[in-house]
């Protein structure tokens, strides 16, 4: 088995980070390779999700983990993820961006979302209102939204520093 390895997470304000990421036309070794660098990447840094962009690869890949600290691993990778669905309720939550060090704000997301994509196929359900939250803040790297333009006012202004 091939070691796998750390690639740099790029932040803003890189501008790689505003590219729109392409969909994935087949999972090769190539891709099998990114998605193995970016759990280690992720598990590195800590994170509980990393979307390909953050990589500087503009595909539409995401890596996470949104076990609890006392829960075992679950690492999930989302390929061509599509939301096809989201609540009109919407609750509240502290986020972060790996790409955006030392920032957090409180951003209102849906309560409950359907996602599909071909491997793995997803459904987030209602009460898993975080682990909603946690993936609609790490497809917006991937679809072009940087999580600071999404903050609770809808300005940089809103968010948090450390």
């Amino acid at each position: 088995m091939a070691r796998m390895a750390l690639r740099e997470i790029i932040v803003l304000p890189d501008k790689r980070l505003r590219l729109v990421s392409e969909p994935v036309a087949k999972v090769d070794s190539g891709i099998r390779k990114l998605v193995e660098d970016m759990f280690e990447t992720m598990y590195d840094a800590p994170g509980v999700g990393l979307a390909a962009i953050q990589v500087a690869e503009p595909k539409r890949i995401i890596t996470a983990d949104i076990a609890r600290k006392d829960e075992p691993k679950q690492p999930q990778v989302f390929i061509n993820p599509e939301i096809l669905w989201s609540s009109d309720e919407q609750s509240s939550y502290e986020e972060g961006c790996l790409s955006i060090p030392h920032l957090t704000a409180n951003v209102r997301r849906a309560t409950a979302i359907r996602v599909e994509c071909p491997l793995p196929t997803s459904t987030i359900r209602r009460g898993l209102a975080w682990r909603t939250t946690w993936y609609q803040n790490s497809a917006s790297p991937e679809q072009n939204v940087v999580f600071a333009r999404v903050g609770a006012s809808g300005s940089e202004e809103s968010a948090n520093t450390d």
